[in-house]
């Protein structure tokens, strides 16, 4: 049993005429789609940075005893 069953092409055809509808209307919009698009990329890197910066600061600065508070301000800036 196959776990995608294909449509068939008068199926196919209604969705593809569904979306050129749907993509006419989204078309004067499509700057702001591009940027709320850029926006959620950014806000998951900076969601996946931040555990990194913490790696940073307990690994190369707290556990290897230095004192390197200007490093650290920085990475606390960061986050």
């Amino acid at each position: 049993m196959p776990l995608f069953k294909s449509k068939p092409p008068e199926e196919r055809q209604a969705t593809i005429a569904s979306f050129r509808s749907l993509a006419a209307y989204a078309k004067p919009h499509r700057f702001t789609f591009i940027a709320i698009l850029f926006c959620a990329l950014l806000g998951i890197a900076a969601d996946l940075f931040q555990p990194y910066l913490v790696k940073i600061a307990i690994d190369d600065n707290l556990m290897v005893g230095k004192n390197d508070y200007h490093s650290l301000l920085m990475i606390c800036l960061f986050m």
